[in-house]
């Protein structure tokens, strides 16, 4: 018996019986046989019973996802047990090395394939959740979501999947971030999986370092794309169009609002960093405005609370000990408001 181990296809055809080994294969689930994974081709005048050689079974199909390599030692061991060469004939093995073999299981189920179906449930789930929560969370038309699938998305999950023309799906619950998904394939129960949903956006941010106690400078605030928690949007400056034009800026800077901390150049600002300029101080001495339908007069009375303009105080008449409700309405000065 002649054997030998060429390095090209071209060496394996010189034999009787040339097998040349494949190197990549997509076998069906079961047995895989020597006529999946290899090309024959036999000398002039060489016969031989080549569908025997074919249905040499070499071991099962791995599961999804496990690739598992056949060596060429393994074809030759097999072929040695099960095949008899008549006086004169042999065979060569040639081709690759080892041939890689993945399996199919309703579908394609390889890395490759699970990629697929993963950016694609994951798109449907960011264009279903724009839908449900879009409204709540102000998701602005140029924002995008972004979904990671977490949990839930196995080998069973895409198993199934994969053996479906369509699913449906539906966000069965949303906290903190996680989705709860309900997947339905065209037969069967539904899955349950989990992902992570975060949005990408444009946010207001420092331009330059802004010290404690500075009112804010719409010229001093930039914007900046961010990822956040689809949640979040209520602790930010989500920026549409330009700064200038954002309401809630301009709203804060008209009304003087002070930074209650440092803000270092580039970073995003919250709206919890801002508190309103303190016009009244609590035991301060203002000036308290009492007006009527036709006069008004002013005199001394004392703040309750700080406060910053628009705020409710309570002011006392140092004098009289009578209690007045009053909106602070500048630096050092309130006016009565009605009960």
């Amino acid at each position: 018996m002649l054997s030998c181990r060429p390095a090209a296809a071209a060496q394996a055809k010189a034999a009787a019986l040339g097998i040349v080994l494949k190197s990549n294969v997509k076998a069906a689930a079961g047995e895989i046989c020597l006529g999946d994974i290899c090309d024959f081709e036999t000398a002039p005048g060489f016969k031989i019973d080549i569908e025997k050689i074919k249905n040499i079974q070499l071991g099962f199909a791995p599961p999804p996802f496990v690739e598992r390599r056949i060596y060429r030692f393994e074809i030759e061991n097999a072929v040695r047990r099960k095949l008899e060469f008549p006086q004169g004939g042999g065979y060569a093995i040639g081709g690759a090395d080892y041939c890689r073999v993945t399996s199919f299981a309703g579908g394609e189920t390889d890395e490759k394939a699970k990629g697929r179906l993963k950016e694609e449930l994951e798109k449907k789930i960011g264009e279903l959740f724009i839908k449900k929560y879009g409204e709540e969370f102000e998701i602005g038309a140029k924002e995008t979501i972004a979904v990671f699938l977490t949990r839930g998305f196995g080998r069973e999950a895409v198993k199934k999947l994969t053996g479906s023309g369509e699913v449906k799906i539906d966000i069965i619950g949303y906290n903190a971030s996680a989705a709860e998904i309900s997947v339905l394939p065209e037969s069967g129960p539904p899955l349950k999986i989990s992902a992570k949903i975060t949005r990408k956006t444009t946010a207001a941010a420092a331009r330059e370092n802004m010290p404690k106690n500075s009112v804010i400078d719409v010229n001093k605030i930039m914007t900046c794309e961010i990822e956040i928690f689809a949640e979040k949007y209520g602790e930010l400056f989500l920026i549409d169009d330009s700064v200038e034009n954002d309401r809630e800026l301009v709203k804060i800077a008209a009304e003087g609002l002070e930074l209650i901390r440092n803000v270092r150049a580039g970073e995003v600002l919250k709206k919890s960093f801002f508190n309103k300029k303190i016009l009244v101080k609590a035991g301060q001495t203002i000036v308290l405005y009492l007006r009527k339908s036709r006069s008004s007069v002013s005199f001394s009375a004392t703040a309750s609370k700080n406060a910053g303009a628009g705020d409710i105080i309570e002011a006392v008449n140092p004098k009289t000990r009578k209690k007045y409700r009053a909106v602070v309405t500048g630096e050092g000065a309130a006016e009565t408001v009605e009960d």
